[in-house]
């Protein structure tokens, strides 16, 4: 948590204690760790994701790291970076994983292999104004 402390600006004083008791309690439902969705948070607060979307960034990407079998700081960090470039809303973020899930089922490329070439792509896919999707499919 002092990684999310260093990179997130809670509104409260007890945003911290917070998110930490929900990180807890969501590592009871979802195969990571605590400290694995603390890493997820504090990739999410580096990249901008805002305090009050970090408990729904931390779990929609936390399915993502456990449907793709990525780490969670990789997953956390690979999100965060695809969402600013794309201007994903937290809210369309696991709507954004289903499909890059989708194109891993129905291709013969890895979801971590789709994720890894939408982060190097990203950036000019978007200079070209394809949408999210087009880009995994490319």
């Amino acid at each position: 948590m002092a990684d999310v402390a260093k990179v997130v600006d809670f509104p409260s004083p007890d945003g911290l204690k917070e998110l930490e008791d929900q990180l807890l309690k969501l590592s009871r439902t979802i195969p990571i760790t605590a400290e694995g969705l603390a890493e997820i948070a504090a990739a999410g607060g580096q990249l901008g994701v805002a305090a009050q979307d970090l408990p729904a960034f931390v779990e929609q990407v936390a399915k993502i790291a456990t449907a793709f079998d990525m780490l969670p700081s990789e997953a956390g960090e690979s999100m965060a970076k695809l969402a600013n470039v794309f201007n994903i809303p937290v809210t369309e973020i696991e709507s954004f994983g289903d499909t890059i899930n989708e194109l891993s089922n129905n291709t013969a490329a890895k979801a971590t292999e789709i994720v890894e070439a939408l982060r190097r792509i990203g950036g000019t896919a978007k200079q070209f104004g394809l949408a999210k999707e087009e880009a995994a499919a490319l």
